[in-house]
């Protein structure tokens, strides 16, 4: 656990490198350009799909470093970025926060440089999320608004959902109910329109919106219908390890302690079996 003073030091730390790329605000829709080639981000989504399959997160992050280690033997600038922001995702899911962020600025940055638009939303949309761990929600709005302008100007569902649910997560927590809702509903539109496995995600955001908003009965549903969805990969498992423990919360404000603690059990169990310590 962290003193005091370390948390102000993280908190100072991550506020000083946010500063270090204002050039996030001259992305505007007017200076979009889409001439990236669109296989950058499918080799991506390819690569995380195999890094999925692996029994940890910890086995994924050092596949994911050996192939950044490798990239930059090669000196290709945008393969560099892409293994950069593959490896930072596999940091992030596995609880590496400090690592992760440092990881997706390096990407961010050559993304920036080359003016890579769908690799920069891409890190962005992160970066953001990591801003939300450390309670800097709003340069967490930000980022993951600038992220929003960028991937809803071409068919880029593969971030785009993430961005969606981002965005409602953060409107939530910044007690804008109504813009959380809709984003929630926008990606758990595009999530069934696109048969996306990231619709377990989005179930168990919108179980939260509504647990917040003290409505029991509709966020157990949520979290129930995350439940349904087979754990076949490493995100899959996590998500369905969250779903247990947050219908464990659910009973838990019901006054069900029986009920919570059978599932918030389960849920244990699972994630030791299943390798998601962070979440364990």
């Amino acid at each position: 656990m962290k003193s005091w003073k370390e948390y102000l030091l993280l908190l100072f730390y991550f506020f000083n490198l946010s500063t270090l790329y204002p050039e996030i605000s001259d992305f505007n829709k007017s200076s979009l350009s889409f001439n990236n080639n669109p296989n950058d981000t499918v080799c991506a989504k390819n690569n995380l799909e195999f890094l999925y399959q692996l029994n940890s997160y910890e086995e994924a992050v050092s596949k994911a470093q050996q192939s950044v280690d490798s990239a930059y033997l090669s000196n290709d600038s945008t393969e560099i970025a892409n293994r950069l922001l593959i490896l930072g995702i596999m940091q992030e899911n596995k609880g590496d926060n400090d690592e992760a962020f440092e990881t997706f600025l390096k990407a961010y940055t050559i993304f920036k440089t080359t003016n890579n638009q769908i690799g920069s939303a891409l890190s962005m949309d992160h970066l953001g999320t990591i801003f939300r761990y450390h309670g800097l929600k709003e340069k967490s709005l930000e980022y993951h608004t600038k992220a929003h302008e960028i991937l809803q100007q071409g068919d880029h569902s593969f971030g785009f959902i993430s961005v969606l649910n981002n965005l409602g997560i953060i409107n939530r927590q910044l007690g804008n109910d109504d813009e959380a809702l809709k984003y929630h509903r926008q990606a758990f539109d595009l999530a069934k329109k696109h048969n996306s496995s990231y619709l377990s995600s989005i179930y168990n955001s919108l179980g939260t919106y509504y647990w917040y908003q003290g409505l029991n009965d509709s966020a157990l549903i949520y979290y129930k219908s995350a439940l349904d969805i087979t754990p076949e990969n490493l995100p899959l498992k996590e998500r369905h390890c969250a779903a247990l423990n947050n219908i464990g919360n659910v009973y838990r404000d019901m006054h069900q302690y029986d009920s919570a603690l059978h599932y918030y059990n389960l849920s244990i169990k699972e994630s030791q079996i299943y390798q998601t310590k962070n979440l364990e």
